[in-house]
């Protein structure tokens, strides 16, 4: 039985897809980033004095900014950097912060063999630097300390002794405000004032420049240096698509090839999935994708697009922009912004604002004509999916009132428990209400 078993999965092994169609999994060929890549680790080799010291990377959901964070991670670390990696989507980023860089210092404090490097290893996103780092300095360094003191000890530590601190910060745009700031505030006064090795590399959606342009505590992050990832060319699919195939031993026909390459469109994510629904679909590359293949492959991207990467977008934005989103698809994917501001009932400057958010996060596009479609980041199916979703005006009055109902002692008020959420972004605060959708009073960033 165990070598029946054995047998199976070195045969299941072998036919593994070389493609790999989910978030922030390591691509086996990274396809249109070698530039992006470049320019982030030029300002960290160059230290401080480099405004790309600090750099903020932005794009929409699948374009692989987590990606290109765990390859400069991988750089950093191969070069003795200790790499401390953490996420922003819940509260705590900079206690968690802490916390890593402690699981950092702590991970082999007695090994005398212990490698003077590490790369990816820990899936945890903790980078080790070399042994000597680690157990000179883990002693150094105090729980009850404030962030700003433990990144300016580990970057003193690290300038006397020729290496550098790099923290990687992934989802900024959904990171708690005040903790922002404080980060903010840290960081400038690390590598500006104190001229110390720590850099910073983070992460976010498009929206992430209109919260670091409204708020003038997060001037230094809107100065630094920022990267747009640019979109994936035909040219680009079919090249990755070519080479991938040839390095698996497996055949794939120019018809197939050329269909794959002109419907990939901008997002990595996207051009990963089409590759291994093509590659599943041909037997696991036994056989040659074909062109019937290829449109399958293709049909079935979309469902996963709509369902894994479009979906959550949705979910991502406030009613309004949920609103213009719906119109854009009642009028089949194109629209003017005066026919999505009167078809959405907004006044015309929050209309505005929804839709310059859309933008941002790559949901729409607006040719030099003025005419709006819908960008790589949604679809038209999830558009009309979520036009069945979009709360009535009987749902936001019911939503209103339990907002307003009494809570008995000791109970935290809520924002109508699973109602719809109002959402709508306060553009000064860079943040979006958190009340129940039809709220009375002014929006808030947080309950009471």
């Amino acid at each position: 039985m165990s070598n029946l078993l054995s047998d199976a999965y070195d045969d299941d092994l072998a036919a593994l897809s070389p493609f790999t169609p989910s978030f922030g999994v390591p691509p086996n060929l990274l396809v249109g980033r070698d530039a992006p890549k470049r320019e982030m680790l030029s300002g960290l080799h160059n230290g401080p004095m480099d405004k790309r010291f600090v750099s903020v990377l932005l794009g929409a959901r699948g374009s692989g900014k987590t990606v290109m964070l765990d390859e400069c991670e991988d750089a950093a670390a191969a070069s003795g950097w200790l790499v401390i990696s953490v996420n922003a989507t819940t509260e705590g980023l900079l206690d968690r912060i802490k916390s890593e860089a402690s699981l950092a210092h702590n991970a082999h404090p007695t090994l005398p063999d212990a490698p003077t490097r590490q790369t990816r290893s820990n899936r945890r996103g903790l980078r080790l630097g070399p042994a000597w780092f680690e157990n000179e300095t883990q002693h150094i360094l105090s729980a009850d300390w404030s962030l700003r003191r433990w990144l300016t000890t580990l970057g003193q530590h690290a300038l006397a002794n020729r290496t550098a601190v790099l923290v990687t910060v992934d989802e900024l745009h959904a990171a708690d405000r005040e903790e922002m700031r404080s980060l903010c505030a840290d960081i400038q006064h690390i590598t500006q004032r104190k001229q110390l090795p720590v850099a910073v590399l983070a992460a976010g959606l498009g929206e992430l420049q209109e919260i670091l342009a409204r708020d003038k505590k997060l001037s230094f992050f809107l100065r630094s240096h920022q990267v747009h990832l640019p979109p994936i060319s035909a040219a680009q699919a079919r090249g990755f698509y070519q080479t991938m195939y040839a390095d698996a031993d497996a055949g794939i026909d120019t018809e197939a090839l050329d269909y794959m390459a002109a419907h990939t469109g901008p997002l990595p994510i996207r051009m990963q999935s089409i590759g291994d629904a093509a590659w599943e679909s041909a037997s696991s590359g036994r056989r040659p994708v074909t062109l019937d293949i290829a449109k399958f492959a293709v049909a079935q991207t979309d469902t996963f697009m709509d369902t894994h990467v479009f979906t959550q977008v949705w979910h991502d934005h406030s009613r309004e922009e949920h609103l213009c989103l719906a119109v854009l698809a009642d009028r089949n994917g194109t629209a003017t912004f005066d026919e999505i501001a009167a078809g959405s009932g907004l006044p015309k400057h929050r209309a505005r604002i929804a839709t310059d958010l859309l933008a941002m996060n790559e949901c729409i596009t607006q040719d030099p004509r003025g005419v709006i479609t819908f960008g790589p980041a949604m679809s038209i199916r999830v558009a009309q999916w979520g036009r069945q979703r979009i709360p009535t005006a009987e749902q936001i009055t019911g939503a209103a009132m339990a907002s307003e109902a009494p809570v008995s002692s000791g109970t935290s008020r809520s924002a109508g428990g699973d109602k719809p959420r109002c959402g709508h972004m306060m553009v000064r605060a860079g943040v979006r209400c958190v009340l129940a959708a039809g709220h009375s009073g002014p929006h808030r960033s947080r309950l009471r």
